[in-house]
């Protein structure tokens, strides 16, 4: 159970990724991405990326920080 978290974060970054690329109007968003960039406001299509790459970013996060866990439990 170790590499779930990074692996579900990927997965909702694929979904996100998936259902935004089949809209045209509207996208899923996480709720502060015109915080991060600011000229996103209005911009569905851009939020939606933003949100993805926050995801992404999130499961890489998560994903080193297994890997060096796991590393450290097998004595390395």
């Amino acid at each position: 159970m170790r590499f779930f978290s990074p692996l579900l974060f990927l997965a909702a970054a694929g979904g996100v990724y998936a259902y935004n690329s089949q809209q045209v109007n509207q996208a899923l968003v996480l709720p502060f991405m015109d915080l991060i960039d600011a000229s996103s406001v209005g911009n569905p299509a851009r939020q939606g990326q933003l949100t993805v790459q926050v995801l992404i970013g999130v499961a890489v996060v998560l994903g080193v920080r297994d890997v060096y866990g796991w590393w450290r439990e097998k004595g390395g």
